[in-house]
């Protein structure tokens, strides 16, 4: 957008999307739906870009308008979990440490042997 001071026309959310594919936007003088159709009727494009950047152009409109969302046009990302650490077993120790050390040594000797561990 040229002026920050300036708004779209009202857009739907499907029109947003296309006018502003996978961009941040910032939109005022929303016409809220209800939670089972799309999150709104209308809405009043303000910023877009980077999400910091879709901010920056709207937040003069903050003294105009009373609220202000904002949301990726993009498809949402996948959650994807971090993947965890292996699991290594020891299944026999030849004797029962008794310290703490020995345990930490135990189990650094199991995992070189097995590949999980480097010495630095």
């Amino acid at each position: 957008m040229s002026n920050v001071s300036s708004v779209s026309e009202p857009m739907s959310w499907s029109e947003i999307r296309e006018h502003f594919p996978d961009q941040w936007i910032a939109l005022v003088a929303l016409d809220w739906a209800d939670e089972h159709d799309q999150p709104f009727y209308t809405a009043l494009v303000a910023g877009n870009g980077s999400r910091h950047e879709a901010l920056d152009q709207a937040k003069p409109l903050l003294e105009i308008f009373d609220q202000l969302g904002v949301f990726f046009t993009g498809d949402p990302m996948p959650a994807t979990p971090a993947p965890l650490p292996p699991i290594v077993y020891v299944s026999e120790l030849a004797a029962q440490p008794s310290s703490r050390a020995e345990v930490h040594a135990a189990n650094t000797s199991a995992l070189l042997t097995q590949g999980w561990y480097a010495r630095p």
